[in-house]
């Protein structure tokens, strides 16, 4: 039955929690069956098909998952699980493995450590200034080197000292707490550098690349 394993009640199903990111077996709290019954005229065959909709509870952090999976009699499996809440973070392009590796760690652990979660947020910028050649003994020194390269303007780079008190304030005991609620804006002002020193380039060689197609038709 693939990925849908029926141990005993209640079920469990292994997935990717879309909160923790990490992968779990997770424990079956709610269930809503949308199998109905097919029946192909002509032939006179029938089958059964259709969506299982699945409350999923993560074993790592506790929060639930909304999970699809079809059934299809003809093939007697399930399908793999689709996650469809909490809705997935697009995928941001150009990144280099180790930056993208470094992002997912950090984002596997926000649900259960803001503190943690917007310290590695910043260990993430320190390894994009080093990627980009930007050095300095500080990261303050190192972002603002990343600015005199041009890698990011001078805006952008408020945005990266903006991104890196948060991250004091969750090093260091004394500066203030962080909570689930504080993590969204964090998130955003690392993106915001990421896309700007990494997608950007990388959407502006696809432009080129199709406009060389599209001269050639």
């Amino acid at each position: 039955m693939g990925d849908f394993e029926k141990k005993s009640e209640p079920n469990y199903l292994r997935i990717k929690c879309g909160h923790c990111k990490n992968e779990v077996h997770a424990k079956e709290v709610a269930k809503f069956d949308q199998v109905k019954e097919y029946e192909d005229q002509k032939s006179g065959v029938i089958w059964d098909a259709g969506p299982i909709w699945l409350l999923m509870l993560c074993a790592a952090c506790g929060s639930v998952n909304l999970c699809k999976i079809n059934w299809h009699s003809g093939r007697d499996e399930y399908s793999a699980p689709q996650i469809c809440f909490p809705a997935q973070d697009p995928p941001i392009i150009g990144l280099p493995e180790s930056i993208e590796t470094a992002y997912e760690q950090a984002k596997s652990i926000r649900s259960m450590s803001p503190q943690a979660y917007v310290v590695m947020l910043g260990r993430l910028i320190e390894e994009v200034c080093i990627d980009r050649g930007a050095n300095g003994r500080t990261l303050f020194a190192r972002l603002q080197a990343l600015a005199e390269n041009g890698e990011i303007p001078e805006k952008l780079l408020e945005v990266a000292n903006a991104l890196r008190e948060f991250r004091n304030v969750g090093a260091h005991a004394g500066l203030g707490d962080l909570s689930t609620e504080d993590t969204p804006i964090v998130e955003a002002l690392c993106k915001a550098i990421l896309e700007y020193v990494y997608s950007a380039p990388k959407m502006l060689a696809q432009a080129y690349e199709t406009l060389e197609k599209v001269r050639r038709r």
